[in-house]
């Protein structure tokens, strides 16, 4: 999960910054067209694995880019 993945990069020291690539930029363009998405639909709709997509989500949030919520089933997340 992101939460998980997100305590790992501050911990272990993962750069805060990283290069901004095509799929990055498509994921965003993806979570701003949803007013909250969860992993799920995120690995469906941008076409990556859930390992992936929780890593990239976790530098968003990171970053101040998303906002992660737990709507009682599950994380969400939201464009800022």
């Amino acid at each position: 999960p992101v939460h998980l993945q997100l305590w790992r990069q501050l911990n272990d020291g993962v750069p805060a910054n990283f290069s901004f690539r095509q799929r990055e930029h498509d994921l965003l363009n993806f979570i701003s067209q949803e007013e909250e998405c969860s992993i799920s639909q995120v690995c469906r709709k941008a076409g990556v694995t859930r390992r992936e997509a929780c890593d990239l989500l976790a530098r968003f949030v990171r970053w101040g880019l998303l906002a992660m919520r737990y709507n009682g089933s599950q994380f969400v997340y939201r464009l800022i």
